[in-house]
């Protein structure tokens, strides 16, 4: 294999001295900068009516699954009403997006651990973990969303299942870990595919695999206990009410949106982009056989779960889930292929680049018409509920009529009433 680094001799300063410090550092910034500003700006997004409101009403004392209903498991709900609690009326949308933006950088330091573990560069692993917050940026990261709270306890899972085979209290973690993603949002259900896998391939025996797979079930049932032990004692709720919220966004409302024609162009989509992934493996197959290859076979089959989801559902920030596994698995595959001493100045440059890209369209925003657009509907929001609540005070119950409706109720400081229950809003008194 020839050595890559003598065709890019002018690079050097990337991995010598103190240059290729600067770049990281001055990337770093770029990336704090663009998500300040997000959080300064950032539109209230349809998906706040659903979250916010919901735990609004929470914090006010009202019981999820019970007064009021939700089709989401309740972590990122719960978050949301404790930080209203503690806040008080001083709470405002930026508050709550300032949660989620923290669930992202610790998540980009998680991604930073994991590179630790697949190559011992640091710079390599801090370029990793900028490299996805830049997507994340890029795809409604910057929006009140579930998937940050999901991201990091499937990441922590993957970094305590990261031996082989793993200790007693690291299968315990993991499978808590596994719970609290679950908890989150659905599709933290998907990591125990991983899981299932590092303890198949990383312990001999039946006994001994019986035994693994035990521990993380328990770490696994712990906070669902927890919960159902809490709903059952205080609300007089059981299990099965809960679990039923849930399976109704799980399956029968996402299975009854989509036809088959739309779930065939989702599955040709998510094939097209993930296509120079899918190329390259076969060319690594041989060098990444074998135990010592665990990451990276569960990141794979991580990135390949949660992309199975986006066959029914393809809004943007879906795609954050995918972000994580597949800038590891491109960090292993290069490391794989060639030293990575060699390759490290042509890493260092295509992160660098990817990231200017991913940052040079938000970074002209500060200038462009685009961002004065952007600037001017935040006002005309606004503005609208203003002109609303001057019929129509805060507190006022609405019946929702259209998915739109779900935001503008957040800003009026509406109590929206959905009588159908679909499983995605919620409503009063489902539980009589």
């Amino acid at each position: 294999m020839p050595n890559i680094s003598k065709n890019y001799k002018s690079l050097a300063w990337l991995t010598n001295g103190a240059g290729g410090r600067v770049l990281l550092w001055a990337l770093a910034m770029l990336l704090a900068a663009l998500y300040l500003h997000a959080w300064c700006y950032a539109l209230v997004n349809d998906d706040t009516g659903i979250y916010l409101a919901t735990a609004e009403r929470v914090a006010e004392g009202e019981v999820l699954y019970k007064s009021l209903y939700a089709g989401y498991t309740p972590l990122g709900i719960y978050s949301w009403a404790l930080l209203k609690k503690l806040c008080g009326q001083a709470t405002t949308y930026a508050h709550y997006l300032a949660l989620n933006l923290l669930w992202l950088w610790l998540c980009a330091l998680l991604c930073y651990l994991l590179g630790l573990r697949i190559t011992a560069s640091r710079r390599a692993a801090v370029a990793a973990a900028l490299l996805v917050l830049a997507l994340a940026y890029a795809y409604e990261g910057t929006y009140i969303v579930l998937e940050p709270f999901v991201l990091i306890f499937s990441l922590a899972t993957l970094l305590l299942l990261h031996n082989s085979p793993a200790r007693p209290a690291q299968l315990y973690g993991a499978g808590l870990c596994m719970g609290l993603a679950f908890l989150s949002k659905q599709y933290g259900l998907l990591m125990w595919i991983p899981a299932g896998y590092v303890v198949m391939a990383g312990f001999e025996g039946t006994r001994g695999r019986l035994q693994a797979l035990g521990r993380l079930l328990l770490g696994f049932a712990l906070p669902l206990g927890v919960l159902f032990g809490c709903y059952a004692s205080c609300y007089h709720t059981g299990p099965q009410e809960l679990l039923h919220a849930w399976g109704r966004y799980a399956t029968s409302y996402h299975f009854g949106e989509r036809s088959w024609g739309k779930m065939l162009a989702a599955l040709a989509r998510f094939v097209g982009s993930s296509l120079p992934l899918l190329l390259l493996l076969p060319l690594y197959a041989r060098q990444l056989s074998g135990r010592k290859h665990l990451l990276f076979h569960s990141l794979l089959l991580t990135f390949m779960a949660f992309g199975s989801s986006l066959f029914y559902r393809q809004y943007p920030h879906y795609f954050l889930l995918l972000i994580p596994p597949a800038v590891l698995m491109g960090l292993y595959l290069l490391k794989a292929g060639w030293q990575l001493a060699r390759l490290r100045p042509l890493l260092l440059t295509a992160v660098a680049l990817t990231l200017l890209l991913a940052g040079l369209r938000p970074a002209l925003g500060f200038l462009d018409m685009e961002q004065q657009r952007k600037t001017r509907l935040r006002q005309q929001q606004y503005a609208l509920a203003a002109r609303i609540n001057e019929e129509l005070p805060p507190g006022s119950e609405v019946l929702l009529m259209t998915y739109y409706h779900q935001r503008l109720a957040y800003l009026c400081r509406f109590r929206p009433v959905d009588p159908i229950g679909t499983g995605y809003t919620f409503t009063d008194i489902l539980y009589p």
